[in-house]
């Protein structure tokens, strides 16, 4: 019997045994390892291993003397050396902060993979818009599209204007029958896109802005738009009660609550927009691209008010958003927008 013994460092230690025995199924080479204090038997019977370098081809007299003149070039150093900042030793590569660098560096490309995938659906499955024909409470989802020049169907229910009244079209009780508008109880607009309804305008809004790259590059910029476009809305809800009902005439009382929108409470409402706009030097009121807030302004500050050299006016000393609403309107795919949109009262 004979043995054998190996260590490797001063820290782990390993140990190989071998021996010949003899048994009635014939000659076997035990091995016994042991790592850690845990060891391992492996039989391996002799003849089979016989067999195994019986069957291994051999190499030639020639591959011989090939392999032994390349090893003898690499070892004088004929072939070109790898550079030294090239050079990852193994023990760099097996340690465990090499491994974490590695791994580390492939989540982030799965992350990103898995974002991408995520976003841009509106631009692999064309979506369906449905809204009244009227600017309203989709104008604003129909400008992310057209900015993002992305394409969808914009379904325009018509209605004609009886005695300062609106009458729909027989199509859209057709289709409120359907149960096309429940995801909004029963209101519009309504986005249908792979396969489901989204209901209310702010929702959609945000649907698109974020699945076409406009709602800010992290959760930070995120919430800034959102926070500027709730701040616009404000502006808009005041102006709904100046407004009054937009199907009929104005009254006096309209006419005197307008007078004082356009002279005084409109220029408020935009300077205090003013300071809250972060980049508007460069045409952005959030980070350093178009998102929903840009938009968002600039829907409302040139498509809302019924006086639109007014409204302008009201805002000429708000040089930033001036510079939002400006960059906003120069995108291609707005000036496509706005020469072949329809055009309509509301």
């Amino acid at each position: 019997m004979s043995s054998l013994l190996l260590s490797a460092s001063s820290t782990t230690s390993f140990r190989a045994s071998s021996a010949y025995t003899s048994s009635s199924s014939g000659r076997q080479l035990l091995y016994a390892s042991s790592f850690k204090k845990k060891v391992t038997h492996v039989v391996v019977p002799i003849e089979a291993a016989k067999a195994k370098e019986q069957l291994a081809p051999k190499a030639s007299n020639k591959k011989k003397q090939q392999s032994s003149s390349s090893k003898m070039a690499i070892d004088s150093g004929a072939t070109t050396q790898t550079p030294d900042f090239l050079h990852v030793s193994n023990a760099v590569v097996s340690s465990q902060p090499f491994a974490f660098v590695v791994g580390f560096v492939g989540a982030i490309a799965i992350v990103k993979a898995h974002k991408r995938d995520k976003t841009n659906a509106l631009r692999k499955t064309k979506a369906v818009l449905r809204y009244f024909d009227a600017k309203g409470a989709a104008e604003v989802i129909r400008t992310l599209f057209a900015a993002a020049e992305c394409d969808y169907e914009d379904f325009r229910y018509k209605f004609n204007m009886v005695e300062n009244k609106p009458t729909i079209e027989k199509q859209h009780p057709l289709d409120k029958e359907r149960g096309l508008f429940k995801q909004n109880l029963d209101r519009l607009p309504i986005l249908e896109h792979s396969g489901m309804s989204v209901g209310q305008s702010k929702t959609i809004e945000r649907y698109v802005a974020r699945d076409l790259g406009l709602y800010g590059k992290n959760m930070a910029e995120s919430w800034r738009i959102d926070a500027f476009a709730e701040h616009v809305r404000d502006v808009k809800d005041a102006w709904a009660k100046v407004r009054g009902n937009p199907f009929a005439p104005p009254d006096d009382d309209q006419i005197a609550k307008k007078e004082k929108w356009y002279n005084e409470d409109m220029t408020k409402w935009c300077e205090r927009l003013e300071k809250v706009i972060e980049n508007g030097e460069e045409g952005f009121v959030v980070g350093d691209k178009v998102s929903l807030a840009d938009v968002v302004l600039y829907v409302t500050m040139t498509q809302t008010f019924d006086d639109a050299a007014r409204a302008e006016k009201a805002r000429e000393s708000c040089p930033k958003m001036n510079k939002v609403i400006e960059n906003v309107e120069n995108l291609p795919g707005i000036q496509t927008w706005l020469a072949s949109r329809p055009e309509n009262r509301f």
